[in-house]
Order: structure tokens, then C-alpha cells, then sequence
């Protein structure tokens, strides 16, 4: 008698079919777990994938664009900037106190010349530099050359302290340019509109009062060098102020 059959018990056969059966279960669960997962990583998914990287960048792109202009709004500050309202109105009284105020009637406008240049931008009896401002805000640095011989300067060169900055050329016919002569002396004058120069003159000497700026009045074949008194260049100073405080009052 063969006591052991090659064919297993039924019972082990049930145990068997039924681990199966569980297993394929599971498998089939699985597979569907899966299968949804990956359907949820379709178009649309990947859509809002690819908007959330743009929106990252474009993101990235604003923050640094608005570091550059507040940058660039910081580099074009002025000292006036820090004054309170308080202090600007007092700071336009004691400014006022030093300027001569002349009122053009007939064109609405009055202008304020430093007491320093005798209330008056040109055709001093010296060389020097000289400034004033017009009720809009609008300054006018003016070269004053005196001297026995023309030199005809086009522009100034601008040695404050260590920075050497220069002024644009201007033709001899433009409006800008004045000549003149009397008794053997010759005066010439260029005025320069809102230039620059005027806020890093008075700019150095808020930092340092004691700055030595020296100056240039150039020509063709000749020039003629200047250094501004102390006096001098407080006015150039004075007149930009006046200038930016009679400005933000425009603007206000």
C-alpha cells in the first residue's frame, strides 16, 4: 500500500488556494493604489507643477528687481531726505535769511541769489562759482570768469576732494554762454541747469565741511584754476538746499 499520495489533502489544497486568493487580493489593491496614484500625476497635475516653478521664478525675478530699484533709490538720496517736517521748515527759514529774493512778475516766478555773490549769479569782479534757485526748485550753478585776457571756456572740471567730475562742454553760441568786457576786464559765464555737480558738492561738505574743492575753468588752448573759499562753497551748499526743500514743496 502506497501510504503517501502524490495528490495533497483537500484541506491543503483549500489553505493553499486561499493564501492565493488573499495574495492576488492584496496584489490587486496594490495595483489599483498605484495605478490611481499614477493617474493623479496626469496633465493637470504636472500643469500646476510647471505654474508653481514659473511662479517661483517669476517670483524670484520680482525680489531681486525691487532690491536693484531700492538700491538705486538709496544711491539717490539726499541728507535733505532725513530732515523731519519740522526741521525742513525751520531749515527754510534760516536758508531764506541768506538768499536776496527777486520776483519776476511777468513770468510768475521769483528766484533766490546768495547774499556770498552779492545777489547775483554773474559778472563778479573775481572768479568763482557761483549758484541760485528759482521758486520751482530748479538750480543754476553759474561759472564766473574774470580776468584780463578771455579764455573762453566751454566747461568746468571739479576736483572735490579726491573725485574729479566734470561739466557738459557748451558751444560759444549757445544761450548758456555770456561774454562781456568793461574798462580792460573781460567776464564769461556758463550756466548749468539742475547739474548734478551741485548735490555731490554739497554732499561732500555735509560729510566733511573742511573739503577742498578746486576748479577748472576750461578752454581751448587756455584755462584758468580757482579754489572755493570757505565761504564759497557753504553758498553752493546753501543754494542746493533752498533748491531741494523749494522742490519737494512743489511737489507736495
Amino acid at each position: 500500500m502506497n501510504y503517501f499520495s502524490r495528490t495533497a489533502p483537500l484541506s491543503i489544497h483549500h489553505t493553499i488556494n486561499g493564501r492565493r486568493a488573499t495574495v492576488m487580493k492584496n496584489y490587486c489593491i496594490v495595483l489599483t493604489v498605484g495605478l490611481a496614484t499614477i493617474a493623479g500625476c496626469g496633465p493637470a497635475e504636472e500643469q500646476k507643477v510647471e505654474e508653481a516653478a514659473l511662479k517661483a521664478k517669476a517670483d524670484s525675478v520680482l525680489a531681486a528687481s525691487e532690491a536693484r530699484v531700492d538700491s538705486l533709490k538709496r544711491a539717490n538720496m539726499s541728507y535733505m531726505d532725513k530732515l523731519s517736517p519740522d526741521e525742513r521748515k525751520a531749515r527754510m527759514e534760516e536758508l531764506k535769511s541768506r538768499f536776496v529774493h527777486k520776483v519776476d512778475e511777468f513770468k510768475d516766478v521769483s528766484f533766490y541769489m546768495h547774499k556770498q555773490f552779492g545777489g547775483k549769479a554773474m559778472y563778479l569782479n573775481r572768479k568763482a562759482v557761483t549758484c541760485y534757485a528759482n521758486s520751482e526748485g530748479t538750480t543754476f550753478l553759474e561759472s564766473n570768469y574774470f580776468g584780463d585776457d578771455w579764455i573762453f571756456h566751454t566747461y568746468l572740471i571739479f576736483l572735490i576732494g579726491d573725485e574729479k567730475v566734470s561739466t557738459d562742454p557748451k558751444p560759444s553760441y549757445s544761450d548758456d554762454v555770456q561774454h562781456h568786457n568793461a574798462g580792460g576786464k573781460v567776464w564769461e559765464s556758463i550756466m548749468y541747469k539742475n547739474d548734478p555737480i551741485l548735490k555731490k558738492i554739497a554732499e561732500a561738505l555735509d560729510a566733511d565741511p573742511d573739503t577742498e574743492i578746486k576748479v577748472r575753468f576750461t578752454g581751448g588752448d587756455y584755462y584758468a584754476d580757482l579754489t572755493l573759499s570757505k565761504k564759497d562753497k557753504l553758498a553752493l551748499k546753501d543754494c542746493y538746499e533752498i533748491g531741494y526743500l523749494l522742490k519737494s514743496d512743489t511737489e507736495s
